[in-house]
């Protein structure tokens, strides 16, 4: 298989799309967390921002997602004892495959490194309705200015400030808006704009039809016949390669991306409309500082040869705008 196969078929198994949060009758607000000017979180190395979190004095495996807006939190690693049911709270929780309602509960407490929060509401993954092994934790969690996912150095970095200044560092930044919730900044594929969502939560990127059709695309029989025989989850799939992609004043020379119809799209109000899921295939490639300051994502491309390309995915080319 070639090497986006094998990462669409990982990201099937998984559904690792945790794209967005829709609170029914919770207010999010991480009043007690502990704050440090500067925190340096370890980064697992692997396909997703994860990291080792305490839950109760528990330590456990959770990703940091830049697309959710409320902890979600495994029931197996919180000892029923210990939670704090919410009864008169449900959230619905919204995902490639549909809409599902969580219970909700107070966690006594939550630390990841020098961060620390008490008494926080949370979603409860009771009866493994999303098909993971982790828990979610929202970026929103964090009270810094800055959220930096050093992916070269597994590390992140929360700090107040401007966005540090990266040695050999090519940079682009972009400003982000709020739509319910949600933060959304602008690419281009084939010099159509759409609406994107960074979600570090997810393996691979991908796009709805309606951005497919407003920006043509080669239709790659071979990968597109692979997704389909994987399992889907009945979500209809295919696999289209295009010209150009651009984000910030990079641009990526005949990408591959996953089209797929769900009603995540349409829940957002933009089945319609060109719209594209960023997953980590896509954002691992650069240094993300979000600066909530300024609502913008500086993406930082870490290279000797300012020249120089770098390889991106299976057949692509990375290279900065400036270049051009």
């Amino acid at each position: 298989m070639s090497p986006m196969t094998d990462t669409v078929l990982l990201w099937v198994q998984r559904a690792l799309v945790w794209s967005v949060v829709f609170s029914v009758a919770l207010s999010f607000q991480p009043a007690h967390a502990s704050k440090t000017n500067t925190s340096v979180i370890e980064l697992e190395s692997g396909k997703q921002v994860t990291v080792e979190v305490e839950l109760n004095g528990v330590k456990a495996p959770a990703v940091i997602d830049t697309a959710a807006t409320l902890p979600l939190i495994n029931h197996d690693y919180i000892a029923s004892s210990d939670i704090k049911w919410r009864e008169a709270d449900q959230l619905e929780i919204l995902g490639i495959g549909g809409t599902r309602r969580y219970p909700t509960a107070e966690l006594n407490s939550l630390s990841i490194g020098a961060e620390s929060w008490i008494e926080l509401p949370v979603a409860v993954n009771t009866v493994n309705r999303m098909p993971v092994q982790n828990s979610i934790l929202p970026i929103s969690l964090f009270t810094q200015r800055v959220i930096d996912f050093d992916f070269t150095n597994n590390e992140l970095r929360l700090y107040d400030g401007p966005p540090m200044r990266v040695r050999r560092g090519e940079k682009s930044t972009v400003a982000y808006s709020y739509t319910e919730r949600l933060m959304f900044i602008d690419v281009e594929i084939n010099g159509v704009t759409a609406k994107a969502r960074s979600d570090t939560g997810a393996n691979v990127s991908f796009v709805n039809p309606a951005f497919m059709r407003a920006a043509g695309g080669k239709l790659d029989i071979e990968e597109t016949l692979r997704v389909r025989g994987s399992d889907l989850s009945n979500q209809w799939a295919s696999v289209f390669q295009f010209r150009q992609f651009r984000i910030g004043t990079y641009k990526v020379r005949k990408p591959r991306f996953v089209v797929l119809k769900t009603d995540l799209f349409e829940t957002l109000g933009m089945g319609d409309q060109p719209m594209m899921i960023l997953g980590m295939d896509v954002l691992k490639h650069w240094r993300l500082q979000v600066d909530r300051e300024q609502q913008q994502i500086t993406f930082v491309l870490q290279r000797r040869n300012k020249r120089a390309e770098t390889r991106y995915g299976s057949g692509t080319h990375l290279t900065a705008g400036q270049q051009y």
